[in-house]
């Protein structure tokens, strides 16, 4: 997001300044009570403008503690004197430029040890979570099945590292609603791996949203099966039904492979963003990603038209090695990429810039 000055303010009454405000707030829909954290930004606008959302997949910034091998991510980062703006360096041309970035957030910044009996577990230090905020990541993503890698503690601790930072926050027991330009955006995300409930739970979110007024509503599936690069028709059918019922933007992930996208009744379906900054391998053979991008025409801030962007991007920015720092792709392999992610769609016609 572009730099800006930023109020943070704990009031459920909005406050009303000159000029463009911008005000965030959470929904814990298994709670009594709603928690809210309002945010205003200070910032003209103008009568035409553009709001831009932009979306990747997972980020892994951290490592399971029991395989800390000389090309891990925490070692990488040790060794590079805790550089934590490095690893969305390479991306900062998009990142700092749009209104509101958004990653899919697959570890726990705790220093807990107790970890759940599962084949990984990733953390990385409180500290790590410096890399969102100096890489212009604003929102992201906690309905995956890394969220409780540290147990109870290591969620609580990943909470508090988030909120210290700024950084904003959604998933499953979580709505967040985020006010930009005078537009409400809506987020609500869901593991929908093994909820066999996973349409009744959809039904909630997006009537507590709707209620709620927004302009928008992006929902998240961590869904599908890890190296495929085709969804399940499930997959496809829940994508639809969530849209059928009010959602506007579907994003994927949790394949760690780039999917296809489809187009379902003039909304957007991205079955799987694949990995971004990926701490979770240390050489994957597959490094295509991709960043979506939503850029919507705003008249006095009501949408009047969305345009979809595709930016192909490598998850490292050497070949041999994952370095964890995603790199913008130009000439023949943007190329490669965008034409291996459209094959992959559905019903999708792009019209690349």
């Amino acid at each position: 997001m572009k730099e800006r000055i930023l109020i943070s303010i704990n009031l459920v009454v909005l406050l009303v300044f000159l000029g463009f405000s911008y005000v965030a707030f959470t929904i814990a829909t298994k709670k009594d009570a709603p928690k809210v954290i309002q945010q205003t930004i200070i910032e003209s606008v103008t009568v035409n403008d553009t709001l831009t959302i932009s979306a990747v997949g997972d980020c892994t910034l951290g490592s399971d503690p029991r395989y800390l091998v000389h090309d891990s991510f925490i070692k990488l980062t040790e060794r590079n004197n805790h550089d934590y703006g490095m690893y969305f360096r390479g991306v900062q041309s998009v990142f700092a430029k749009d209104d509101l970035t958004i990653a899919n957030l697959e570890n726990t910044f705790t220093d807990a040890t107790e970890r759940a009996n599962k084949t990984f577990t990733f953390k990385a230090p409180p500290s790590y979570g410096q890399i969102l905020s100096l890489g212009s990541v604003e929102v992201v993503n906690l309905a995956n099945n890394h969220t409780y890698d540290f147990l109870e503690q290591g969620y609580k601790d990943t909470l508090k590292t988030l909120d210290d930072l700024g950084i904003s926050y959604f998933g499953e027991d979580i709505i967040k609603i985020m006010e930009v330009k005078g537009v409400k955006i809506g987020m609500i995300g869901y593991y929908s791996l093994y909820n066999k409930n996973i349409k009744e739970d959809l039904d909630k979110g997006l009537t507590a949203l709707k209620k709620s007024n927004v302009d928008l509503i992006l929902v998240t599936f961590h869904w599908g099966i890890e190296t495929h690069y085709r969804p399940q028709e499930s997959q496809r059918e829940l994508a639809k039904y969530a849209i059928d019922n009010g959602a506007d933007l579907i994003i994927g992930h949790h394949p760690h492979r780039v999917q296809g996208l489809e187009t379902y009744k003039g909304k957007h379906i991205v079955y799987s963003l694949g990995n971004f900054s990926f701490g979770g391998h240390v050489n994957p053979k597959d490094k295509d990603s991709f960043i979506v991008q939503m850029v919507y025409k705003l008249k006095n801030s009501k949408i009047e038209d969305a345009q979809i962007k595709i930016i192909p991007v490598s998850i490292s920015s050497k070949k041999n090695v994952n370095d964890f720092q995603p790199q913008i792709l130009e000439g023949k392999e943007k190329d490669r990429v965008l034409k291996k992610i459209l094959d992959l769609s559905y019903n999708f016609e792009y019209q690349d810039e």
